[in-house]
């Protein structure tokens, strides 16, 4: 095998060892390509695509070949796929020869695009898996229209009738007869065509499609009679009561035509008429049909006979649609009301502005009927539009419910804060839209319980809005639910917390048991519950900051010393003072002695 610039040797067969015995292996032309097997005798079990040129086919049935060549045992079983939109796997069992084509249509690989086939496993005769090569094939599928004609199967001798297949941008036509002339094609080239028929029998009529260099084609075979062969047109089986609708034949000069309808009234109707047309009113619910018999001439020897069945749905009342409620609030929703129904109509509510259906159809109850509008977010018209079988009718009225903005509120955190022992927490805001002029909270029971209470439809003041709570409130964190409104709409809801905070609990000691000294004693002062201790003799500020000690040697009798203690919340308290009795230094007097 030659791979990376060399030539190496490789078996897949089991049990064979050794070495290769040297020699000397020449190809008629340099070998440049990776995965190329030159196999001297016998190599295993292997599969290789041996054309690896890219491929294109047209998706009309056109095959795609790949030749692979196969060693081993025979019969084997290939396994290959084709990789693109879509990709599919293939497995083929059975395969005697070791030179094998697979085929494949446009079909089989999954429709047009570029496709890249490899092979993906390969097991022979002996049941011993074997290597496929690593090459690919690219199979290219272009578009392909497949036409289909559109026209009569039975027609008259002598009459026109108009045969056609779908328009596609980019194609051409080509309209002809498979064995004998039927009749003249007058536009043999279009995708539409009028054909002129002439001796009666039966006949095949081709019309090929090309796009792209690929081309397919559809035949209709036609049968040509020696009588007339009318063909009443529209055929839409469903029509409405009262509608007016015109019906006709293909026209043929110097044929005569004889109309009669049921469940409904005509023109031209029920007396011999060169009119290939008639004028139909549509009259009584229920079953209906046109009906022609086309004469050759006047004696009416020689007739053809066409009739098409209808059904005739009751036409449908008009009623009025309108909004429960005409300006709501920006994500909330309404329901268009509909004043009356009838039974056996289903009627729809549509978005008036692109005609876009809202919600399910509703069958109609012979009652008022009412349709959810949704969560709107912008202002929008409706119309009701109502239908049966072949009847169709908007309501009158097309209500429009204006959407109002919602007046928001920005919280600058959403959380109130204070200290026990206060009755107003501050929750502020920074900004507001949509002018509110009041407010609503709504606290949780817990909140409630603890003596919190809710606060509803209170005018808004500049920030911060005052939250009361009692005196004596729990430290803790209590939840709500903040709401602003204007004249018209709610906001969404805030969530918001109250946070009392413990103030800090500890004591003040000195280092001197009965806080009795003498006069230039060192005392320690201590206090506890805190990060922030700010000590104070005789209400003087002395030391402030975090050690929580404080020592002098200068007090003097009667010095109170205090200190306030603040913890990590900000919280403070003054702790009772300890009052200092200094004695002082008793007085001694030298001794003279005469």
């Amino acid at each position: 095998e030659f791979g990376g610039g060399v030539w190496t040797e490789r078996s897949n067969a089991s049990g064979v060892s050794g070495n290769a015995v040297s020699g000397t292996i020449t190809t008629s032309n340099p070998v440049t390509a990776d995965d190329y097997v030159f196999t001297i005798g016998v190599s295993g079990v292997t599969a290789t695509i041996t054309d690896v040129s890219s491929v294109t086919i047209c998706n009309n049935g056109e095959v795609a070949t790949i030749p692979v060549s196969l060693t081993g045992v025979a019969p084997w079983t290939l396994t290959y796929r084709t990789t693109g939109t879509p990709t599919r796997t293939f497995v083929q069992s059975g395969i005697s020869s070791s030179n094998y084509n697979i085929q494949l249509t446009g079909n089989d690989i999954g429709g047009t695009g570029t496709f890249s086939f490899s092979l993906i496993s390969v097991v022979d005769g002996n049941n011993t898996t074997g290597t496929c090569s690593n090459t690919t094939k690219q199979i290219t599928v272009k578009t392909t229209y497949i036409p289909s004609i559109i026209g009569p199967t039975t027609v008259g001798s002598g009459e026109t009738r108009s045969y056609t297949t779908t328009s596609h941008t980019g194609s051409t036509y080509q309209w002809t007869w498979q064995g004998a002339s039927g009749g003249t094609i007058q536009s043999p080239t279009a995708n539409t065509t009028n054909i002129i028929f002439g001796t009666t029998g039966t006949y095949t009529l081709r019309v090929t499609e090309t796009y792209n260099g690929c081309s397919a084609y559809d035949d209709r075979i036609i049968v040509v009679q020696n009588v007339p062969a009318p063909n009443i047109t529209p055929t839409t089986a469903n029509v409405c009561q009262n509608a007016i609708v015109n019906y006709s034949t293909p026209a043929v000069t110097g044929h005569e035509y004889y109309w009669t309808v049921t469940g409904g009234s005509c023109s031209n109707c029920n007396v011999w008429t060169t009119s290939n047309t008639i004028t139909v009113t549509w009259t009584t619910p229920g079953s209906g049909s046109v009906s022609v018999i086309e004469s050759t001439d006047g004696t009416h020897s020689v007739t053809g006979t066409d009739t098409k069945s209808f059904n005739i749905s009751s036409s449908i009342n008009a009623y009025s649609a309108t909004a429960v409620s005409s300006t709501i609030c920006e994500g909330a929703s309404t329901n268009i009301q509909l004043s009356g129904s009838q039974v056996g109509v289903t009627y729809q509510l549509r978005n008036n502005a692109d005609n876009s259906l809202i919600g399910p159809s509703i069958p109609g109850t012979g009652s008022t009927l009412s349709f959810p509008t949704g969560i709107l977010a912008t202002s929008t018209t409706f119309n009701v539009f109502a239908y049966n079988s072949g009847c169709q009718l908007q309501m009158s009225g097309t209500p429009t419910v204006t959407v109002q903005p919602r007046p928001t509120i920005t919280l600058a955190s959403g959380i109130a804060t204070a200290c026990a022992g206060v009755t107003n927490v501050p929750l502020a805001y920074t900004a507001i839209t949509q002018s509110p002029n009041l407010y609503s909270i709504d606290f949780d029971a817990t909140a409630n319980a603890a003596g919190i209470s809710d606060v509803i439809n209170q005018t808004l003041p500049a920030s911060p809005i005052s939250i009361t709570v009692p005196i004596s409130i729990t430290p803790g964190t209590y939840n709500g639910v903040l709401t602003v409104s204007n004249t018209t709409c709610n906001s969404i809801n805030y969530a918001i917390q109250v946070i009392i905070h413990s103030n800090p609990s500890g004591t003040l000691t000195s280092s001197d048991a009965d806080n009795t000294i003498c006069s230039g004693d060192n005392v320690t002062f201590t206090a506890t519950g805190g990060n922030n201790y700010h000590f104070y003799i005789n209400g003087n500020s002395v030391q402030n900051g975090a050690s929580s000690t404080y020592s002098t040697n200068t007090l003097n009798n009667g010095d109170v010393i205090s200190v306030v203690v603040t913890n990590s919340n900000g919280c403070s308290t003054a702790y009772p003072g300890i009052t200092i009795t200094v004695h002082p230094i008793p007085s001694i007097n030298p001794v003279t002695h005469n």
